[in-house]
């Protein structure tokens, strides 16, 4: 079995999203093929690019009290370029079931998942 440790690379990248943010994520794989994905992103950094939205934001959201935001998967398929993963994300303490589809590239060194979805 292997795990991979990712930053930056995995579900979003900063400049490249609408709404971006720091994020931190495992890939434990077995024989080259993904098993589980976990990934924390911290609420303080989501940038949506308006910084007076981003500040009352913060406010809304109660960042003091709820300052990360967590998926973890459950079941992953990968098909070609493409990878479907069905988990669960924890944001405001409140978890909901979820599948994301996002496209995957491979390297020789490097995983990198990239894409968007909607909460």
């Amino acid at each position: 079995m292997g795990l991979m440790v990712i930053k930056n690379s995995i579900l979003a990248k900063p400049k490249e999203s609408s709404l971006g943010f720091s994020k931190f994520g495992t890939i434990v794989s077995e024989d080259g093929e993904i098993q589980k994905i976990a990934v924390v992103g911290l609420v303080k950094d989501f940038d949506s690019g308006n910084t007076s939205r981003d500040a009352n934001s913060h406010q809304i959201l109660e960042i003091l009290n709820y300052p990360q935001v967590k998926f973890f998967s459950d079941k992953i398929s990968v098909n070609g370029d493409r990878i479907e993963l069905n988990g669960f994300i924890n944001f405001h303490g409140k978890t909901i079931s979820k599948e994301i589809n996002l496209i995957i590239k491979k390297g020789k060194r490097k995983i990198e998942i990239t894409g968007d979805f909607n909460l």
